[in-house]
Formats: structure tokens, sequence, C-alpha cells
């Protein structure tokens, strides 16, 4: 039972650093002659893993050779610019970065891809919603500001029944 518990609480510490290469896709353009796809790991606040995988156009064979340069707008027009790399990603098909997305709505994504002289551009939009955390806050500080109210209770007894 202790084993498992840990076991448990291990893999939860750990996921959230853990890279998803995949997800959810928010962008597939055909642009030039390759076919560009883009997946988020969570539409939500915090840090997100953003991946990108490149093919020719024809016979969607994967393009490993190529230059992906990231620039996301978020919601007041603040742009993070940051370059996809397969270095950076598990599946090695794949060009992958964490980005840190700190504001909920409506953010633009803009993707340049530049392979052997041909450079080609595109994007898309995609919404981006609160973290649960953030979301359910206040559901989440009751359990210890009951702990802190009993605690306070007890304290208070005990010193007046010495007393």
């Amino acid at each position: 039972m202790k084993r498992r518990l840990i076991t448990v609480i291990s893999l939860i510490t750990i996921a959230p650093s853990a890279l998803a290469d995949g997800g959810t896709i928010i962008a597939r353009d055909k642009a030039g002659g390759l076919v560009i796809t883009t997946f988020a790991s969570a539409l939500r606040t915090g840090v997100v893993d953003l991946s990108v995988m490149v093919q020719n156009r024809e016979g969607l064979d994967p393009v490993l050779d190529a230059t992906v340069e990231l620039t996301l707008t978020a919601p007041n027009g603040r742009e993070i610019t940051t370059v996809a790399t397969q270095a950076q990603a598990q599946n090695k098909l794949l060009y992958a970065v964490p980005v840190t997305l700190d504001q909920p709505g409506r953010w633009t994504l803009t993707m340049v891809v530049s392979r052997t002289g041909i450079s080609v551009s595109t994007g898309a939009r995609f919404d981006v919603a609160a973290s649960g955390a953030v979301k359910y806050w206040k559901y989440l500080a009751i359990p210890p500001a009951f702990l802190v109210l009993f605690t306070l209770h007890q304290w208070l007894w005990r010193r007046q029944g010495r007393a």
C-alpha cells in the first residue's frame, strides 16, 4: 500500500514536466510544398508543449531538416518568439518547444518554416483557458482555511483551560 502511494505521488509530481509531443491540433495548413501541423499539449495557462510536424505535400514524408520559428501573440499584444527543435521533442519526427502562456484568451500563432532556401509562413488563432487551479482557487482554499481555524480554536481552548 505504501509503495503504491509513493508511486502515485511520484507520477503526479513528474507529470507536469513531461513533454507531450502531440495533443490537440491547433493548426494544419498546406503552404508551398509542405504540410504543417501544430499540436498543443494543453490549451490552458501555464507551460504548454507546442509540437510541429512538417511534411512534404506529396507523399507526406516527414521533413527533418527544417528550421521552425514560432511567434505567439498574447491577447494583450505581447509577443513571444521561439524556435522549435527536434532536440526538445521526444518524437524526433516533430519539432517541439515548451512555451509559457500566461494569459487566458485568444492567442495568435505565426510559424515560419525554412528549408533549403525556401521559407513558408502560416498562422492560427486558438483560445487558452485559465488553468484549473486558478479557476477554482476559492474552492481549493477552503480546506486550508478550516485547518487554520481548527488549529486556532484548539490553541485558544487549551490556553483558556490552563488559566
